[in-house]
């Protein structure tokens, strides 16, 4: 079918969900659901990354390290997915004030310089730190069971500045989800409800809630 003279067709715009949670019938789990469903939802084509259902290797080798870049064709997957997606959703647990070391593993094996960010500068002298993931939006969900706002704001900190912050993204959201263990099933499915009805721009410009004011 031919378009008429002067329409440009564009793609639909990507979305990269990235959950780590060894139990697929984990609350963690159904957030990754629920946010799947958003993203599609606001239309997105969705690429999801399971890493425990998937299989990937958290290790960076010294092959690896020394190469700068690598031969997995798992990483090198994400890595595609990753470029290509205007939006990133992250889902975790807080295990011990951070991610689980499988999503660690992830993010060291897959954000690397050249791909996540650049030093650029003269050959010789010093050289100034460029984030090449700018035009992302990312929104980050975390179950925890963490009550005090000091957890949470290092969670926050983690993931707005010491990543995706350090790689020149600026709009991300961090949202804490908790404390999980002992909270009622109502409770539960009203943050699931939350997640549900999250919608998010094509343009990278905003994330909110269908629900909210």
């Amino acid at each position: 079918m031919q378009t008429s003279p002067g329409f440009i067709t564009h793609p639909q715009p990507v979305a990269l969900t990235v959950v780590a949670h060894p139990e697929p019938r984990s609350f963690c789990t159904a957030i990754a659901d629920r946010a799947s469903r958003a993203a599609t939802h606001s239309g997105f084509v969705l690429r999801r990354h399971d890493l425990y259902r998937d299989g990937f290797n958290p290790v960076l080798s010294v092959e690896e390290y020394r190469r700068g870049f690598s031969l997995d064709t798992a990483v090198q997957a994400a890595v595609n997915d990753m470029q290509e997606a205007q939006l990133i959703i992250v889902v975790h647990p807080d295990w011990w004030g951070g991610p689980p070391a499988i999503l660690k593993g992830w993010i060291e094996r897959v954000f690397r310089a050249g791909i996540a960010y650049d030093y650029r500068g003269q050959d010789i002298g010093p050289k100034s730190r460029v984030g090449l993931l700018q035009h992302k939006q990312v929104l980050v969900l975390v179950t925890t069971d963490a009550d005090a706002d000091v957890d949470h704001q290092s969670l926050r900190r983690y993931w707005s500045r010491n990543v995706f912050g350090f790689c020149g993204v600026h709009n991300s959201d961090v949202r804490i989800l908790g404390p999980v263990h002992g909270s009622s099933a109502g409770t539960r499915k009203l943050w699931l409800k939350d997640v549900e009805n999250l919608r998010f721009n094509a343009s990278g410009t905003e994330i909110h809630s269908s629900s909210s004011p």
